[in-house]
């Protein structure tokens, strides 16, 4: 299950670097989304950790 997410997050910012060249305000408003939507892609599928006994951050 782990290497499924990884690969759902993977296919969808393997592209960035094609797209942000350089790091202005844009671009950060733009890697910032790209962040956001892969925390929202992984909400509820994390496996459960005996290290995170309140539950994993997705974004984080």
């Amino acid at each position: 299950m782990e290497a499924n997410t990884a690969n759902m997050v993977v296919r969808r910012i393997t592209n960035v670097p094609e797209e942000v060249e350089v790091m202005n305000e844009a671009n950060s408003r733009l890697i910032w989304t790209y962040m956001q939507e892969a925390g929202g892609m992984l909400m509820g599928k994390l496996p459960p950790s005996k290290h995170h006994p309140t539950g994993r951050n997705p974004y984080a």
